[in-house]
């Protein structure tokens, strides 16, 4: 029974060798994960990859190409948004249901074809930016 009552106030004596002490920790002590005092081992400096944004002709060539595929969907979305709002006043002067069903059928067709022409050019965009950045990376003399 004593040894009931000393679990209940969260600690035992270690006067037995079988049973571990049980200390009472608040919650924020138990949900705070335990973290070793040991610094952190230094990078390899050799290894592939190391301080990549650190040198410059490689993070000019990606930065480069990010404003370049940027500026690309930028310009779509603002040539789109203008001819969704065009799409829309054509589709408000429709004065019957065909007219207006053609008037639908125009525009999807159209966006469809700028959609697929899109994906297309920001592929390629895409490409470009790795095979440029993997060769300004590889073309460094210690590598």
């Amino acid at each position: 029974m004593a040894e009931h009552t000393k679990l209940q106030e969260g600690h035992v004596d270690q006067d037995t060798t079988e049973k571990p002490a049980i200390t009472k920790r608040s919650a924020r002590e138990q949900s705070t994960p335990v973290r070793s005092k040991a610094p952190s081992p230094a990078p390899d400096e050799s290894a592939p990859g190391y301080g990549f944004l650190f040198e410059a002709p490689v993070f000019t060539s990606w930065f480069r190409g990010v404003g370049i595929l940027s500026g690309e969907m930028t310009r779509f979305i603002q040539d789109r948004l203008s001819e969704d709002m065009t799409a829309w006043s054509v589709l408000a002067s429709c004065r019957t249901p065909e007219e207006a069903f053609e008037c639908q059928r125009r525009f999807a067709e159209k966006a469809t074809a700028q959609y697929a022409e899109e994906i297309t050019k920001l592929s390629q965009l895409m490409l470009d930016l790795a095979t440029e950045g993997l060769q300004s990376f590889c073309a460094k003399p210690n590598r």
